[in-house]
């Protein structure tokens, strides 16, 4: 615990705070744990400590074994409490538009079943899926970031992105729209982080445009936040399809088939078979919403 914390904050005086210890009692570890390996694990800096090349493979293994045992902590409580429980971390997207559906219908059939949902970005719920902090994530995005990650990944919705737009907007209603009359509209955009930001960026880079080559007014962390603010004319967005669907939304959908906006949500997991009964439930019903709202 003492070497991670150091490992992620890159001072003592930090590490020591998250995990509340006095500094020299951190100093005092990780010299006892270099004593060990017979090396040295961080490089001193003005800066703070930075990992050595052992550090580095010493942290691949810590990390594990934390993840290992918050998942050993988790089923050993279920057996020992009697809990029927899961644990999910979802980014923003997926919350906010794809899960309200297929959770209403689980909850309706294992009403003892204690769901816990963590909100988080994607980034965010991968890092939380890698240290074993939740049984599932579930995010949105495309294969080629995932598969450089040690997780298993499970492809669930399909999704396609476009323009954004109030019910009333000169461009509502429109077959398409180009990019650079996207480039002279007020943008609102995801946070830094989002899978939806990333699939923006991805295909700006297609076609050799970038953020910065639009009018970007405002950055929220929130879908529900964006829609709001583009039903009122604040501004226009890229975001998912699905919320033009909702006429409680009061916003319109316009393709842009200029940008490769199209993307898969995925479930991904340290592992394919370390679900408990509860979470393979869940899973097992999320697989049927993709089924009626995907159909082959």
């Amino acid at each position: 615990m003492v070497f991670l914390a150091v490992a992620r904050e890159g001072q003592l005086t930090e590490a020591a705070r998250q995990i509340n210890m006095s500094v020299s009692n951190v100093s005092q570890q990780i010299s006892s744990l270099e004593a060990d390996f017979g090396t040295r694990l961080f490089t001193r800096t003005n800066r703070g400590a930075k990992l050595s090349p052992a550090g580095e493979v010493l942290r691949k293994y810590a990390e594990s074994i934390e993840a290992d045992w918050r998942l050993a902590f988790r089923e050993v409580h279920r057996i020992a409490e009697g809990e029927h429980a899961v644990h999910i971390a979802a980014s923003h997207t997926v919350i906010e538009v794809f899960l309200p559906r297929p959770l209403g219908v689980f909850r309706r059939k294992f009403p003892t079943v204690q769901l816990k949902l963590t909100l988080d970005n994607s980034a965010g719920v991968l890092a939380q899926v890698e240290t074993g902090q939740v049984d599932f994530g579930i995010v949105e995005g495309r294969m080629g970031r995932l598969r450089e990650r040690p997780l298993y990944v499970t492809n669930l919705w399909r999704d396609q992105l476009g323009l954004i737009v109030s019910s009333h907007h000169p461009l509502a209603g429109r077959s398409e729209v180009g990019v650079e009359e996207l480039a002279r509209q007020d943008l609102i955009v995801r946070e830094e982080g989002s899978g939806t930001r990333r699939i923006l960026e991805s295909a700006l880079r297609g076609v050799d445009k970038d953020l910065g080559a639009m009018r970007v007014i405002m950055e929220l962390s929130s879908v529900r936040a964006i829609v709001a603010m583009v039903r009122h004319d604040v501004g226009v967005s890229v975001l998912s399809h699905t919320l033009a669907e909702d006429p409680q939304n009061g916003v319109s959908f316009v393709p842009i088939p200029e940008l490769r906006l199209n993307r898969q949500i995925h479930m991904v997991s340290r592992n394919a078979d370390e679900h408990g009964p509860a979470a393979q439930a869940l899973i097992a019903e999320l697989r049927r919403d993709c089924a009626r709202t995907n159909p082959l």
